[in-house]
């Protein structure tokens, strides 16, 4: 019998736009086998600075993480993250953030199943946003 293969998303990046007639955005994953730590960011104001560079269009000004379960439960969420994480970022390969930006990540340790990542906020009209998971284990 062949042996099993293990596999793993190292890294994830998306750009999408959200907020006004886009609305929030969402993005589903599965966790399988172990428990794993994610590093989950949705950054919309930190596209303005290094290493992303200045960019030309209008960027999503204060981004919120929502992540749930299966079932709809809310499992953590983060509005403006916490300078403490700059180490994990650094450990998962992920470029730094300004501190004190209103870019928002989270680091949790998830149990197998489906989850479902929502970025959301106050925004009038669409902007753009950059919504990256990392496997920190």
């Amino acid at each position: 019998a062949p042996a099993a293969i293990e596999s793993r998303i190292a890294h994830f990046s998306a750009y999408h736009t959200v907020g006004g007639e886009a609305g929030p955005l969402a993005i589903g994953f599965v966790v399988e086998g172990a428990s794993k730590a994610v590093l989950l960011r949705a950054i919309g104001p930190g596209l303005q600075r290094a290493p992303f560079g200045a960019v030309s269009w209008d960027v999503f000004a204060d981004p919120v993480l929502t992540l749930q379960d299966s079932s709809g439960q809310i499992a953590a969420a983060n509005d403006n993250w916490d300078a403490g994480l700059a180490p994990v970022f650094e450990q998962a390969g992920a470029s730094a953030l300004e501190t004190g930006s209103k870019d928002a990540a989270l680091l949790v340790k998830l149990p197998p199943g489906a989850y479902s990542l929502s970025i959301h906020g106050d925004a009038v009209r669409s902007s753009g946003i950059l919504v990256q998971l990392f496997e920190v284990d």
